[in-house]
């Protein structure tokens, strides 16, 4: 690794751990001021960490991938964006106003508010943390391949995955959310240069962008169209990635940080041409890539690190800081929410003030506990497969969560109803998981879960309605 590099990471490591210095000072010893900052986060910051915290390292590993072993397989993302910002115009407003109103730090409290639930709230923190875990998992491997990759194994797998964990367990442990938002705002700006730099070169090195659109439709039509092969898992992650972006407790926990609710919308309105611009980046240096390899098979996770350092030796060290301005930016925030569900929807019972009956040091130490359990899954043969299954399967269970946000505005959902909901979501998710086999073939886990939960959802709301 040169010195260029080292003085970069020592850079940046001490300004994450500058920022943690700043934000401790500024924290109050409570549990909304931990994770929560205070419920202060305006306009342009609230967007910055919901950004942010939705673009990860799936950015260089994952989501370019998509269009290297599927071609259109990729405009998901566009899917993603639009429903994500639909979602947030919709029910943000909402959930920031009942958030502040009744003091509620998680999304499972929120539902469970809302239910008047013990269960629904227990459920829905169980699903909250499997869903986080596996993507948490994902992140830290997607760090620990790009580091090895594009510092030709100097920086082994092992060592950028604890390096890693290392800086975000500090800034996380002693600086709370008002650290994560303030690290988000800088790594966001890290991350857009980083990508609107990447497609520029990546485009440019191939001959700019027309001569990759017209090598793509001569030599890969085949990445042009849907087919029986790419068009179900299009569906399938159609009906996960694109819910879960919004539902995924450290997503929707963003919501609740709001100063205003009243310029949620303004958030959403951001937040969507952020996405939009981000996405057509990482289009462009997907397709760029693939052109680059041509017929050289590569891990599709590695395609865009491999394609940069070979067509941009120079830029190493803004790859290897972007890289971790991409995991850090999503890790912290899903450390933050994992502990805020252990602590708050498990450990303690808050009162409607508010208060906590448990000390919130305990909130800080879940925090090392969750983030020791993902590196362990990291670090095994599962964990370090292809990242984007793992990942489909967290968004999977993270959209279980739309059918108790559906019946916040359903008068007929009960809580009995959205439980045995979530139950037969998840069972049939785990079934053709398990066994591969789907009634509704060729579709895979993730739609089959959704059109049961669907049909559940109806189904109780006549069976078990809300009782006025």
């Amino acid at each position: 690794m040169s010195s260029a590099t080292s003085y970069a990471l020592a850079a940046y490591f001490l300004a994450l751990f500058g920022i943690a210095i700043w934000a401790r000072s500024k924290r109050r010893g409570t549990i909304e001021s931990y994770y929560l900052a205070d419920r202060d986060i305006g306009v342009f910051a609230l967007s910055a960490t919901l950004v942010a915290s939705a673009v990860n390292a799936l950015a260089v590993t994952g989501t370019p991938a998509l269009f290297y072993t599927g071609g259109v397989l990729f405009s998901q993302m566009f899917v993603a964006v639009l429903v994500t910002s639909a979602l947030v115009w919709s029910f943000g407003p909402e959930i920031a106003k009942k958030g502040r109103q009744g003091r509620i730090v998680t999304q499972a409290e929120y539902f469970g508010r809302h239910y008047a639930s013990r269960n629904v709230q227990l459920f829905a923190a169980l699903l909250g943390l499997l869903s986080l875990i596996p993507f948490l998992a994902a992140q830290i491997v997607g760090v620990g391949k790009i580091l090895a990759g594009v510092s030709g194994g100097q920086i082994p797998f092992e060592v950028g995955v604890m390096s890693c964990a290392f800086a975000i367990a500090i800034y996380v442990f002693f600086g709370g959310a008002r650290a994560v938002v303030a690290s988000d705002v800088l790594q966001g700006v890290i991350i857009l240069i980083f990508l609107l730099a990447a497609a520029l070169i990546l485009i440019n090195a191939q001959g700019g962008l027309f001569e990759v659109l017209t090598q793509v439709s001569l030599s890969m039509p085949d990445k042009l169209v849907f087919s029986p092969g790419n068009l179900p898992p299009f569906i399938d992650n159609c009906l996960s990635w694109s819910f879960a972006f919004f539902l995924w407790p450290h997503m929707f926990q963003r919501l609740l940080m709001a100063r205003k609710e009243t310029r949620i919308r303004h958030v959403a309105a951001i937040s969507c041409l952020s996405y939009s611009v981000v996405v057509l980046c990482i289009l462009a240096t997907a397709m760029a890539a693939t052109v680059h390899f041509g017929d050289v098979q590569i891990d599709p996770d590695r395609l865009v690190p491999a394609a940069l350092s070979a067509l941009w030796p120079v830029g190493g060290t803004i790859l290897i800081v972007a890289i971790l301005a991409l995991a850090m930016s999503t890790i912290d925030s899903i450390v933050l929410t994992s502990g805020s569900i252990l602590s708050r929807d498990f450990l303690s019972q808050p009162t409607q003030s508010g208060e906590d009956v448990r000390n919130n040091a305990i909130s800080r130490i879940l925090i090392l506990f969750v983030m020791a359990l993902a590196i362990s899954i990291a670090m095994t043969e599962f964990g370090t497969r292809t990242i984007v299954p793992l990942v489909t399967l967290s968004a999977s269970v993270a959209t279980l969560a739309l059918w108790p946000l559906l019946g916040t505005v359903w008068p007929k959902a009960s809580a009995m109803g959205v439980i045995i909901t979530q139950v037969g979501g998840l069972s049939a998710m785990i079934y053709v998981f398990v066994t591969g086999n789907s009634p509704f073939q060729p579709l895979g886990s993730a739609s089959t879960a959704f059109i049961v939960s669907a049909a559940v959802f109806l189904a109780t709301t006549l069976v078990f309605p809300r009782k006025n």
